[in-house]
């Protein structure tokens, strides 16, 4: 792949990681989450289309906001904890057992 190719994908994968973090931290409308990575709200909503390709649960909040959440009640799954894990938790664990909110290491 050459020089060319490769920063369109970055920027792809960029706003890719953006957007799921911006949906982490709240719900966004489509115009908001748009301006936020400095596309048109169609490409917005077609990153949101990818992300829940991809796997995560990105659900509709409210009027026309998105939001990733994960399922509530969910509880750590490290023995012996009770610890019931947030909805933006995408691990099995809680915050002191490993898990946490997504982080690129």
């Amino acid at each position: 792949m050459t020089a060319a190719h490769a920063a369109p994908l970055d920027l792809a994968n960029a706003r890719m990681k953006l957007a799921r973090d911006l949906l982490l931290a709240g719900a966004l409308t489509a115009d908001e989450l748009g301006f936020a990575l400095g596309v048109q709200p169609d490409s917005a909503t077609r990153i949101i289309r990818e992300l829940r390709e991809s796997g995560l649960p990105v659900q509709e909040w409210g009027w026309d906001r998105y939001h990733i959440v994960y399922p509530a009640g969910r509880v750590c799954t490290h023995v012996g904890c009770g610890t019931v894990l947030r909805i933006s938790n995408p691990s099995d664990r809680c915050t002191v057992h490993g898990g946490g909110d997504y982080s690129d290491g």
